[in-house]
């Protein structure tokens, strides 16, 4: 509109100025008006005057500032901004600090920020504008009580994380799963390393225990000769050796007497057998035992014990019933055997060893 203005005045000026000057000069044409207005000729200095005014309007008008024509439109047409929807987040509550020492409400600090229907913000001493209840304090807390879409919750984050609000819920469930699961494996962890202990305690009083049995046992082995525990051992060894073999083959022909091919049939093949089993028990008595039992027989002798029939058995045991026999004359000799006596052996074969020899004994 200012322009316009301007505009109009400019042209007016100047075809002001050509209109006097063309009045000026018929005036001075015609000799009448000359004559009788002898007082017009300042008329010839108002073309002039209108030029001036018209150029400094030009001037002006080229010097002055031109409004933007937006904001021309908008203070002509004077627009008002449409009002936005309420926010779907509303932030009920905020408490920043420790709790029982010093927990402050924030909730203004949260407010200011709130735009739109989210919120996110790292919680830092910026968002509360510098505002710290507990400084130095490591384990500061904000607690935030709010409501989306009418459903309220709360949510606690430590200081420096990121608040965001609303909580993504799939995301909120798969945290709290992941802390249930760390939990269960707390607890079975914590399961597993009390029964390790208590197994442990367990090994430690079974150890303990088979130390003093250990300890008993010595103690009874003390009352024995080592002869006397050699004995039991190959008594011992032959018992599982019997086990080992089993019972003889046996030829039952009761219920074949009325038929004498089907009892020589039985009789034949029990002859196998037993030859087989008999084979086989001679052949394992005699690498196993024949030399250990000789030589028990021998120290016996030397300890005092002297038994032809044990003398006949251990170098020849033939059949099932003389190792049985083996084995209790092994009990009953080793109880005979008395080790004062072999010590007193061991005595008379050192001072046998010290006297001296004769040129007879070389």
């Amino acid at each position: 509109m200012g322009h316009r203005w301007h505009t109009g005045i400019l042209i007016s000026c100047i075809a002001a100025a050509a209109v006097i000057q063309a009045i000026d000069q018929a005036l001075a044409q015609s000799t009448h008006f000359a004559v009788k207005l002898p007082g017009w000729g300042w008329l010839n200095y108002l073309p002039l005057a209108f030029l001036l005014l018209a150029g400094v309007l030009w001037i002006a008008l080229i010097l002055r500032p031109k409004s933007p024509p937006q904001a021309q439109t908008a203070k002509n047409l004077e627009l008002v901004k449409p009002t936005q929807p309420p926010s779907r987040l509303k932030i009920i509550s905020a408490h920043y600090g420790v709790e029982g020492i010093s927990y402050p409400e924030v909730t203004r600090y949260l407010l200011e920020r709130l735009h739109g229907n989210a919120f996110a913000e790292p919680i830092v001493a910026d968002l509360f504008h510098g505002f710290d209840p507990v400084s130095g304090n490591p384990h500061k807390l904000l607690k935030v009580r709010y409501s989306f879409d009418g459903k309220e919750a709360t949510i606690t984050r430590p200081e420096y994380a990121m608040l965001i609000l609303p909580e993504d819920t799939f995301l909120k469930d798969q945290v709290e799963q992941c802390q249930r699961e760390r939990k269960l494996n707390e607890n079975q962890l914590n399961a597993e390393l009390w029964r390790a202990q208590e197994a442990r305690k367990q090994c430690e009083a079974e150890r303990r225990e088979a130390l003093g049995q250990v300890d008993d046992l010595k103690q009874r082995l003390a009352m024995f000769s080592p002869l006397q525990i050699e004995a039991l051992i190959v008594r011992k060894r032959l018992i599982e050796f019997l086990e080992e073999l089993g019972p003889e083959p046996t030829c039952d022909t009761s219920d074949c007497l009325n038929d004498p091919t089907m009892n020589a049939r039985k009789v034949s093949q029990w002859h196998r057998e037993f030859n087989e089993f008999q084979t086989r028990f001679t052949a394992l008595y005699a690498v196993r035992f024949r030399q250990s039992v000789v030589e028990l027989y021998h120290r016996f002798a030397l300890a005092g014990v002297r038994d032809t029939r044990f003398a006949a058995l251990s170098d020849k045991a033939e059949s099932v019933r003389n190792v049985h026999e083996l084995t209790e004359m092994l009990w009953r000799i080793a109880g005979e055997i008395n080790s004062s006596y072999e010590e007193s052996r061991t005595m008379l074969g050192r001072t046998t060893q010290t006297t001296p020899r004769t040129p007879s004994d070389t």
